[in-house]
Parts: structure tokens; sequence; C-alpha cells
């Protein structure tokens, strides 16, 4: 996933008409409850596994973005998130 197909699914859960690339999530009105809203969003569109530690630790959809790209370049689908 793309960082603007991130800002968007971001919006899309806080009700908030534009996010920005660098925006945190939890600045912007998000929270550990909303998180894991998101944590399942981006688990269905991506098949692949996150913590709620990765929202906290990747807030904005560009460090988000980054962190699905890094582990696409590990493999793929759930071998590309094994347990943390």
């Amino acid at each position: 996933m793309t960082a603007p197909e991130i800002s968007a699914l971001i919006g899309e859960l806080l009700e908030v008409s534009d996010v920005a690339p660098d925006d945190d999530f939890f600045d912007i009105g998000g929270n550990s409850l909303l998180a894991l809203d998101l944590l399942a969003r981006l688990e269905e569109r991506t098949g692949m596994n996150f913590t709620l530690l990765d929202i906290f630790r990747a807030a904005s959809p560009d460090q988000l973005a980054a962190l699905i790209a890094d582990q696409s370049r590990e493999g793929s689908g759930a071998e590309a998130a094994g347990p943390r």
C-alpha cells in the first residue's frame, strides 16, 4: 500500500477529510481502539500481520507505507510477518 492509500484509509476511519502523509494517526484523533481497527484493515488489504506496537512506532501514512514495503521485501503475505 502506498502512503496516499493509507492516508485515505485513515481519513475514512477517523472521518477526517484530508490526511497528510506525515500526519500522526494519534495526533489527528486516533486512539488505541481505532488503531486496532486500522490494523485489521491494513491486514485485510495487504495480507500481512501487524501489531499494535507497529502503529505506535509507525503512526503516519509515510511510516506505515515504509513498514509495509519493508515486510514486502522480506517475503509476501503471512511469510513476511512472523511472530514478534
